[in-house]
């Protein structure tokens, strides 16, 4: 999760609760956790 933080530049305690977090009980919720790990996986790839 630290290398994951810091190669985006999001803070470790969003890129924690992104990745260990409840999963999403809404459609609302799924969508906003699938976007934000897709800008996550962005990133990283291009860091």
């Amino acid at each position: 999760m630290r290398a994951a933080a810091a190669a985006s530049g999001m803070p470790l305690t969003h890129v924690a609760a992104l990745l260990t977090g409840p999963p999403p009980t809404t459609d609302v919720e799924l969508h906003t956790v699938a976007s934000s790990l897709t800008e996550l996986e962005e990133r990283v790839r291009t860091s």
